[in-house]
């Protein structure tokens, strides 16, 4: 049966204080009490008592065990009644419990002086030193009943001439840790600062914990900054701090924990639907979730809006629109949605003008057409006379296709696009050799072919046609010709040429 299953004695007179000691050999405890005042004769009756010592929570050869529990009193037995071990309040520690009940006969009686230490019993520890033994705190423990376990531990010695028990406390007074908040009703998203301050100067360092889950790793600042996270319900997450003190020797490691719970507020749905595009007709809607409990206030440009108060707005011109969210005290502002859109009679018609060819070395006009556009710009702009303007001047060396922006106020673009083929020069030799020696057997037209229903035609001394072709595909090879001079004539689209040719034979 464990002794902290009673309910302990209230205190008659706060005269007695306890104290657990490490003696030098680094294994033996002893627990020894001092009064603040003498009780001799019968008044120094000491009737049933317990004391709860706190012990490092621990695993394997670092589970606190103990034997060899005695007291230097004659007749006092003090037994080692029951344990709770990591109960939830503060489970870095164990706690064990002490009883003594004075029932022998004769009763045990001794002269109690005071300010004089009395040595109430020892024990040897059979385990690996874990960290501090410490005297439990019968006010602010916290394992105080009531607790997880439903257990009521503590400290109580009985005195008969005391009136009851004389517990008043510990001599060596346990460092707590008190932990503080800024804001304890935050809003979701909002950093809050968590203080922790030790009861007692020492040096320290802090563990902190959010639902149990490590934040980081221990470190000496005293100070948590935490932002619970974005979501529309309401949550209470539990930060707990836990107390690490700096120590050389092992026996001396001692830690303390302190939770503090906060009420988080849900933020509402502050995402703004649109469905629409850039350059898109105005107006149109724009929107975030619907909440009954939530206010709503858009903006245009960071501009609040007159009597824009629902979770909807439509939209008539282009700009930057956001909306602020008020719920619960939290006030939340959307992302900006960008509107860049035209109304009917501000929308650009825009064209590039038709496909042209030119031959190469020729410029021409590039034909553009607008109506409500205000500023232009044409890529690439190598070979234009201007870039900027609405018809410029190409003069572009090969192929190329020219792309027209146009934009007005509303800052909504449109685009065209007009392509200029380049044909490359005909190269018209003015004599060949038709003897199969593989070298100018043939009269090769050059480009010819990138022009296409040109006619090729060649006449004698006397105007008579001796050649004649549509398009090129086969060239002339003045089979069947004598050498001599010959005219000829090449007609493109574009562009005739005329001249001499002579077969060498």
């Amino acid at each position: 049966m464990i002794a902290a299953l009673a309910c302990l004695p209230k205190i008659a007179f706060s005269q007695i204080t306890i104290k657990t000691t490490l003696e030098p050999d680094g294994v033996t405890y002893k627990v020894s009490m001092v009064s603040d005042r003498s009780f001799t004769g019968s008044g120094s009756y000491i009737g049933s008592s317990q004391i709860t010592l706190v012990v490092p929570h621990g695993s394997g050869n670092n589970y606190f065990q103990l034997s060899n529990i005695s007291s230097p009193i004659s007749n006092m037995k003090w037994l080692f009644s029951g344990r709770a071990d990591a109960p939830a309040e503060n489970p870095d520690y164990d706690y064990l419990f002490f009883s003594f009940n004075n029932s022998v006969s004769p009763p045990v009686k001794f002269d109690i002086i005071a300010n004089q230490e009395i040595v109430l019993f020892t024990f040897k520890r059979t385990s690996q030193c874990a960290g501090r033994v410490y005297n439990f705190n019968n006010q602010n423990d916290p394992f105080l009943f009531p607790n997880s376990l439903g257990i009521n531990p503590g400290n109580s010695i009985s005195v008969f001439g005391a009136g009851g028990n004389a517990y008043g406390g510990n001599q060596v007074p346990q460092t707590l840790v008190n932990l503080s908040v800024d804001d304890i009703n935050p809003c979701a998203g909002n950093e809050v600062v968590f203080t922790a301050a030790p009861t007692i100067s020492g040096n320290y360092y802090y563990q902190w914990y959010v639902d149990d889950k490590p934040q980081g790793s221990p470190s000496s600042s005293p100070v948590f900054k935490y932002s619970p996270p974005k979501q529309n319900t309401d949550s209470q997450p539990n930060v707990t701090v836990k107390l690490l003190e700096s120590v050389t020797n092992p026996c001396d490691a001692y830690s303390a924990r302190k939770a503090l719970k906060i009420n988080v507020k849900g933020i509402p749905d502050n995402k703004i639907a649109f469905a629409g595009s850039d350059c898109m007709l105005l107006p149109t809607t724009i929107s975030v979730k619907s909440d009954v409990s939530a206010q709503y206030q858009w903006q245009e440009n960071g501009n609040d809006l007159l009597n824009e108060t629902k979770n909807t707005l439509e939209v008539k011109k282009s700009g930057n629109y956001t909306v602020k969210i008020t719920k619960n005290g939290c006030v939340i502002t959307s992302s900006v949605q960008k509107i860049a859109g035209v109304g009917d009679a501000d929308k650009i018609s825009l064209s590039a003008g038709s496909d042209t060819t030119i031959l190469a070395g020729e410029a021409v006009k590039l034909k553009a057409n607008s109506t409500n556009a205000l500023y232009f710009s044409w890529t690439p702009a190598n070979d234009l006379s201007d870039a900027t303007i609405q018809q410029p001047i190409a003069r572009p060396l090969e192929t190329t296709k020219y792309t027209l922006t146009a934009n007005n106020d509303s800052g909504c673009p449109s685009t065209a696009s007009v392509t200029i083929n380049v044909l490359p020069a005909i190269y018209i030799p003015n004599a060949f050799s038709p003897d199969n020696d593989g070298l100018n057997d043939t009269w090769k037209l050059e480009n010819l072919s990138f022009y296409t229903d040109a006619t090729v035609e060649v006449f004698n001394r006397w105007g008579n046609t001796i050649f004649y072709s549509k398009g090129y595909s086969t060239a002339w090879d003045a089979s069947g010709i004598d050498a001599a001079s010959y005219s000829y004539v090449i007609k493109t689209k574009f562009k005739t040429y005329r001249g001499i040719v002579t077969v060498l034979r």
